[in-house]
Parts: structure tokens; C-alpha cells; sequence
């Protein structure tokens, strides 16, 4: 039986309740809330920062395509050995930079890798949105909240084969999806009963995902991210400590996720060496409950949530920063590196560092314009046409 206290039970249902705010808000299509051609300086600011690091004062933000980029340890010209990657998934491959006000204080792993390595995700595509712009990647089909049945019911799986069909150069796809079926379930009801139909549900629509794309071509390749157990997560830690979350339902809730990504290996045996597993389960787990982690001599905070680059979730408690997000980069380079030869360096340690403290932070200000633009209506997104 959980031991709650008041403060931490208030805590975590503020928490919760900022988040279901948040969504509502920015809306799960986003908004542009950055202006990307106008970089702003950026200061390192706290204790416990290494002398090296304090440097990077006044460093521009790091942007996609053509704009400013922090400096990398070496440079890397796009791989010959991938055209064009297309995504779908949920909000770990969504474009940050258009979700206020936490994740769009960081990047994600499609972000960094278009910048970082310069990977081909599609050309930024402008739309007028109102009052807003989307410069979407345009073979990211990703979405904000996506589970395997919304994914379905908004076609981003059948939006990307036409894509390829169409002629696009895109030879690779990613796949990250299955997290929120579960989680979503968990925090709703609470309840072990109500987790039991997920499964059988999910491994369905995942093979309902994965074929179209299966059959775009003999050569078309796949990486799929396992889904991840966010117990790990600041948000789920405190929904379990303060007793928030019944202790059956949190462990059914675990394995309901191993046994997902178990039976998404063995959907994907057969398919030998067209299909690569990203193990974004094993690696966030691994790194969530490390007592020390350290990249580039930096220590990660991996218990509390703040926004500042140094932790390793967001402060909504959920979604990995800047720093985990690079970690789950060099997971995808390192899975299709082995299975598909392409011969890309992992980020350096140093690297994911730089990147993190050059991404631009819009002031609170800009956070409560694009705030008002969002109730308004102003600046979502439009379905995409495929």
C-alpha cells in the first residue's frame, strides 16, 4: 500500500492537470512558436555547470535546414546510404519546436538528426495557418498524443506509402508508436481491468501500421521504436508515490508494455533484414534509473523535471529534453548502422551538449501571444494531404 502525502499528491495531480491544460491549449496539431530565421542568444545559467560549458554564452540557436547550427566535433555529409526517412509516431518523433511551453524549449531525435547529421526528412514545408506558420519536415507524419488507433484514423501510415508510391525519395521508414495506448489507459481509469483489451488491440493496429509499408516495396526499409514504460518518468513516479495510481495497475501496466514490444519482435522476425528494432524501452529504462549519468561531463539530473538542458525529462515530467533525445538519436543510428550498413557517426557526447544549451528558448511573452493565437483557434494544424 502506497504511503501518499498531501504535498506530493497535490504536486502530481497539479502536474497532470497542467499537462491536460497544456494539450487543450497548443492543441495535439501544435502551433509554430518559434520564429526560426530570428536567432536568439542563450545563456547557461546555475550551479554545478562545468567552466567549459559557461562558454557557450551567447551561442544562436541550433535550427533545421540552412539555419544557424551549433559546432560539432567533426562534420558529416548527408549518408549516401539513405535517400529520405519518413516518420510516424506520436510526440517522441513530432517536431518540438511546435509544442509550448515545454518541448518547445528542446528538440527531438528527427530534429537533431536533420540538423546534426543531416538526414533527410523532407524540405520544411510553409503553410499559412492563420496567423501562425507550420514549417513542417515534410515526410514527418508524426502526431502529439498518437496511438496505434488514432495513427490508424488519421492515415499517417497510408500518407507516407502514397508518398513513397508517389515517387518521393524516401527509402527508410520510422516507426514510434504504442507508448501512449498504454499510458493513456493507465492514468485515465487506473485500473488493472480496464489495461487488459489494450494488447490485443495494439498488436493489431501495429500490424495494420506496418503493412502498408511493408508492401511499398521489396527494398523499403523500417526502424521501429520499442514502446517505453514511463514509470520511469518524473509524471508516473509521483502519480505512484503519492497513491494516485493503485500498485496492481501499475504493475500490469508494465508488462502489458514488455509483452507489446515482445510481440512487436516477433511481428517483425520474419521480415529479415528490411525491419531494425530501436530499443527505446531498454535504453530510457537503463539511463531513467542510472543513479549517475554523465555525457559530456555533464551530469544528468534523470529524477526531476525541469526544462533546463542538464535533466533528462521535460518539466511536464514526460517527454524526454534535449539530452535524452539525443540518446534515443544515437539509438536509431546505432540499430540502422547494424542492420542496414549505413555507416553514420553517433553524436559525441560533446555534441549532444552543445546541442542542447544552442536551442532557442522563446520568452515568456512570445509563450503567451502564441498562447491567445492557439485559443483562438489560429495557428493548427490542417490535415495533411498525401
Amino acid at each position: 500500500m502506497f504511503q501518499s502525502s498531501k504535498p506530493a499528491i497535490l504536486t502530481t495531480t497539479a502536474l497532470l492537470v497542467r499537462n491536460n491544460l497544456s494539450e487543450r491549449v497548443w492543441g495535439t496539431h501544435g502551433v509554430n512558436t518559434l520564429a526560426l530565421d530570428d536567432p536568439q542568444p542563450q545563456t547557461v545559467r546555475g550551479a554545478g555547470v562545468p567552466a567549459h560549458h559557461l562558454l557557450r554564452r551567447g551561442r544562436p540557436a541550433a535550427k533545421l535546414h540552412g539555419e544557424h547550427r551549433p559546432h560539432f566535433a567533426h562534420p558529416v555529409a548527408r549518408s549516401k546510404a539513405i535517400t529520405g526517412i519518413g516518420v510516424i509516431g506520436d510526440s517522441i518523433s513530432d517536431e518540438y519546436r511546435f509544442y509550448a511551453p515545454d518541448r518547445v524549449t528542446a528538440r527531438n531525435w528527427v530534429e537533431i538528426l536533420a540538423t546534426a547529421r543531416e538526414l533527410h526528412f523532407g524540405d520544411p514545408v510553409t503553410a499559412n495557418r492563420g496567423m501562425a506558420q507550420d514549417r513542417r519536415l515534410a515526410y514527418n507524419w508524426s502526431r502529439s498524443s498518437a496511438t496505434t488507433t488514432s495513427l490508424i484514423a488519421q492515415g499517417q501510415h497510408r500518407g507516407l506509402a502514397a508518398q513513397v508510391a508517389g515517387g518521393a525519395a524516401i527509402d527508410l521508414a520510422s516507426v514510434t508508436i504504442g507508448t501512449n495506448d498504454f499510458v493513456d489507459v493507465l492514468i485515465k481509469s487506473r485500473s488493472k481491468a480496464a489495461l487488459r483489451p489494450v494488447l490485443e488491440r495494439a498488436t493489431a493496429n501495429l500490424a495494420a501500421i506496418l503493412g502498408p509499408l511493408l508492401r511499398t516495396n521489396s527494398t523499403f526499409r523500417i526502424a521501429v521504436f520499442t514502446a517505453v514504460d514511463l514509470r520511469c518518468s518524473p509524471l508516473l513516479r509521483g502519480a505512484l508515490d503519492a497513491g494516485l495510481i493503485p500498485g496492481a495497475a501499475a504493475d500490469a501496466y508494465g508488462s502489458m508494455v514488455m509483452a507489446f514490444n515482445e510481440r512487436l519482435r516477433d511481428l517483425l522476425a520474419g521480415h529479415g533484414r528490411r525491419v531494425v528494432i530501436v530499443d527505446s524501452y531498454r535504453l530510457l529504462t537503463e539511463v531513467a534509473l542510472a543513479r549517475s549519468y554523465v555525457v559530456g561531463g555533464l551530469e544528468i539530473d534523470c529524477v526531476n523535471a525541469s526544462n533546463d538542458p542538464r535533466h533528462l525529462f521535460l518539466a511536464d515530467g514526460f517527454h524526454p529534453g534535449t539530452i535524452g533525445q539525443c540518446l534515443l538519436a544515437n539509438q536509431f543510428l546505432d540499430a540502422i548502422n547494424a542492420g542496414f550498413d549505413t555507416g553514420i557517426p553517433l553524436l559525441s557526447g560533446e555534441e549532444m551538449i552543445d546541442f542542447a544549451y544552442s536551442v532557442q528558448r522563446p520568452s515568456g511573452r512570445a509563450l503567451i501571444g502564441i498562447g491567445v493565437l492557439a485559443l483562438l483557434g489560429y495557428g493548427r494544424r490542417r490535415p495533411r494531404v498525401a
